[in-house]
């Protein structure tokens, strides 16, 4: 809609001057060139409409606006004044959803400008998968559906949403500012699936094989210093049951972890993919608890058949002077 065009008189007072009207207050002439002036008013709106967006998107809304036109043009002919406000008030109606597509269409056009920037700095398809990226286009796929629905109020929150969501993403930071970024921690992830790799099934598919630590270490290095960071960090928590067995395998010594993870690669071979890391830090965790507890009830045992006059560990001797409080 242009800018120029005015809200129109409230429906509330037309109804009014309608009931007026009725009731001998007011006259026909001054009631219909009331709703004249509201009709040329809603057609000089409605020029001001992208109609081509809404014909693509919505053509319904202005084959029922044309309709509507000329039956108010008909009732306002014939003195019928009653018609013709309820033909005008439904033309408010038609064109207030247009803008509202209107608005909507721009805004969806927006959120799709801005995921394929994001797509494209990405780069590799596990970033682009990443729920930063995701997300977003979730909840845009979900405004293009209310726009289908004809529901464009909620299409046009749904897309806003997803550009405040995305802005901040695609914000490129100044050099001063990127002395200042804070540590992404890549290279702990660089390790974390170095050390793991062999239990990798069919082949290693890791942030370290496909080059996404890489696009991070280059958006960072490009000022993208918000995306690097969300998208470090979102691979950590995609990473968390690899880190798990990161942690149990740091336990064992350098040269005893191979033997480890071909021991767990052949024991895991008939589990799921997506299960693997889990599984193999519970087989290692469930190991050291029974290594431990052997441990407990073998020294239980040595203690239980020690002879009575054997001190236990700790126990002081009889020809032993005893303790002195600040000694």
């Amino acid at each position: 809609m242009s800018a120029g065009t005015s809200a129109g008189v409230p429906a509330l007072q037309l109804r009014r001057a309608l009931l007026r009207h009725e009731h001998g207050r007011v006259s026909a002439h001054r009631l219909g060139e009331m709703l004249r002036t509201e009709h040329r008013r809603l057609a000089a709106a409605f020029d001001g409409v992208e109609d081509g967006v809404v014909r693509r998107h919505a053509p319904g809304l202005l084959r029922e606006y044309e309709a509507v036109s000329v039956r108010a043009d008909d009732a306002l002919g014939t003195n019928r004044l009653r018609d013709a406000l309820r033909e005008l008030l439904r033309a408010r109606e038609l064109l207030a959803s247009m803008r509202d597509l209107v608005r909507a269409a721009h805004d969806i056009e927006a959120g799709a400008d801005r995921l394929e920037e994001l797509a494209r700095l990405a780069g590799v398809a596990r970033l682009r998968a990443l729920p930063c990226l995701d997300a977003p286009a979730r909840v845009l796929a979900a405004a293009r559906e209310r726009v289908r629905d004809g529901r464009f109020v909620h299409a046009g929150h749904l897309a806003r949403a997803c550009g405040r969501q995305t802005d901040a993403l695609v914000v490129q930071e100044s050099a001063a500012r990127r002395a200042d970024a804070p540590d992404l921690s890549l290279e702990s992830l660089r390790a974390l699936c170095e050390a793991t790799r062999p239990l990798a099934h069919p082949a290693p598919d890791d942030p370290a094989a496909d080059g996404s630590l890489e696009v991070l270490h280059a958006l960072a290095a490009d000022g993208f210093i918000c995306l690097a960071e969300r998208m470090a960090q979102e691979l950590g928590a995609l990473l968390a049951p690899r880190a798990r067995l990161y942690e149990e395998l740091a336990r064992f010594a350098e040269w005893e972890r191979a033997g480890v993870l071909a021991r767990l690669r052949d024991g895991l071979s008939q589990v799921p993919a997506d299960q693997r890391w889990d599984a193999a830090a519970r087989i290692l965790w469930r190991e050291r608890l029974q290594e431990d507890a052997r441990r407990l009830r073998e020294q239980g045992e040595r203690r239980a058949g020690a002879p009575f006059d054997t001190p236990s560990a700790g126990a002081r001797r009889p020809d032993e002077a005893p303790i002195r409080p600040g000694l």
